[in-house]
């Protein structure tokens, strides 16, 4: 496997592939790379000195990232870049200005007696889209079984197909935008759950995207079903020279296949058998992290998996932030029953090595760095 963009770790860094792992590019942990498995990591696997190889800069004891959004940068604190601003915070404010939700074209909100579906922050979240036009990209009246969280997830469905269409034809949201397609959504289920339920936002229909790509951000756990942002000969493809911009952004993400069945979600895992898959999209989401017993499930298991993935493939181009801790899909890694590992066909995205063509709303950390100086003669100009 090869990783071409950079890695950072705030922490440290465990390394134990069982095939080669090379690094592109630099990479460096705020504590040390260490050449073994996590304490927690049940799995055992045997490592050659050569299966890591660095093509760049290797440096532990590097300096943490720390992230200017107004808030600490725990990874409980951080996860306010997804949720609602609190009554009475700016947007203009340093937590206000990387909010997704202050970041957002669109803006739905779901609570136990209304769904209201909005402009964002660009006319002050005043036009209201009348449900005659949400209710064709819409749905709240989905459901299905998460495994892992042992738990019915009640969840806000959005077809980007319909949002597709019903963006470059519509009169409400259109002009107050600039007569452009949208580009980003933010959606938050705030209904109330039982102890056998929980949230969720599911995005579905998702191979092809509005012309100027897309993000969807949400407080709660993210699904994506299907092929994401991939068709025709690029399913399957490390080829990411006609996908658009686009990030799926959540309190965990969740990877359903091509082959996924709602209805069979509840079944044993013999009954939940995955298809190929592609998805071209940047991840930032949360993660379960090692501790008490338990492993975070590392990096292959970012995303999480639901069904059989035997003999199938996860074709994945992107760039992937754990950001902060998850704080609803919080049950750990490592359940029976759960999911089979996919073949993982994985490559860095190099469009998001071009400022232009990163994904809507991508959040912006910005650094003095010194770098030449010179000492100027009294009375010089230039």
């Amino acid at each position: 496997m090869k990783i071409t963009g950079r890695v950072h770790g705030n922490a440290n860094i465990n390394l134990q592939p069982q095939n080669t792992l090379t690094f592109m590019s630099d990479v460096t942990a705020a504590g040390s790379i260490i050449h073994n498995s996590h304490t927690n990591d049940p799995s055992v696997r045997s490592l050659k000195s050569s299966s890591i190889v660095y093509n760049g800069e290797h440096d532990s004891g590097a300096d943490s990232l720390t992230l200017p959004i107004g808030t600490n940068n725990t990874p409980d604190a951080v996860h306010a870049i997804i949720e609602l601003p609190p009554d009475g915070e700016s947007a203009t404010s340093a937590m206000g200005r990387q909010r997704y939700y202050n970041k957002s074209d669109l803006v739905v909100l779901v609570s136990n007696t209304t769904v209201v579906v909005k402009s964002g922050r660009v006319d002050g979240f005043s036009t209201i889209v009348p449900y005659s036009e949400w209710n064709g990209f819409l749905k709240t009246n989905v459901s299905f079984y998460n495994k892992r969280e042992g738990k019915t997830v009640n969840a806000v469905q959005l077809s980007v197909e319909e949002l597709s269409k019903w963006s470059a034809t519509n009169a409400t949201l259109r002009p107050v935008i600039g007569n452009r397609d949208i580009r980003s959504i933010y959606i938050a289920d705030m209904r109330s759950q039982s102890a056998a339920t929980q949230s969720g936002v599911k995005v579905v229909d998702g191979a092809e995207l509005p012309s100027m790509g897309l993000t969807v951000a949400t407080p709660n756990p993210l699904y994506v079903q299907g092929n994401y942002n991939a068709q025709g000969t690029d399913v399957g493809s490390n080829a990411t020279d006609n996908a658009k911009p686009a990030s799926l952004v959540g309190d965990s993400i969740n990877i359903l296949s091509t082959a996924w069945s709602d209805a069979q979600s509840a079944l044993p895992i013999a009954s939940r058998s995955a298809g190929d898959t592609t998805v071209n999209a940047a991840i930032l989401a949360g993660i379960v992290p090692s501790g008490g017993g338990h492993y975070s499930g590392g990096v292959e298991n970012f995303p999480r998996f639901l069904e059989n993935w035997g003999g199938r493939t996860l074709t994945y181009n992107g760039s992937m932030v754990a950001m902060f801790n998850s704080l609803t899909a919080t049950a750990p890694w490592g359940g029976a029953d759960v999911y089979s590992p996919p073949a993982r066909n994985w490559a860095f995205d190099q469009n998001f090595v071009d400022a232009t063509k990163l994904p809507p709303g991508t959040p912006e950390v910005r650094a003095v760095i010194k770098s030449k100086w010179e000492t100027i003669a009294a009375g010089t100009t230039y």
